[in-house]
């Protein structure tokens, strides 16, 4: 499982249930494969041509190629 969509399912699950959520390590698989192929279909939609997103600098000034991230994660077998 890529830890991009890991965490991006996690987010995306602790947005939609709201502070207090039940914690997501203690979801079961079952409820946590939804939030991970919504994770998935975001990625999948920023990687479309069109999108933007090229190339940026995080904090620590180093540039991150989103492309290549992307298709990394997307590129991962595993739930979702």
């Amino acid at each position: 499982m890529s830890g991009t969509i890991e965490r991006i399912a996690k987010s995306l699950y602790e947005a939609r249930n709201g502070p207090g959520c039940y914690p997501w390590g203690n979801r079961p698989k079952a409820h946590k494969d939804e939030y991970r192929a919504d994770a998935r279909a975001a990625l999948r939609t920023i990687r479309e041509p069109g999108i933007e997103i090229r190339k940026i600098t995080t904090f620590e000034f180093a540039e991150v190629e989103w492309p290549k991230l992307i298709d990394a994660a997307l590129a991962t077998p595993g739930e979702g």
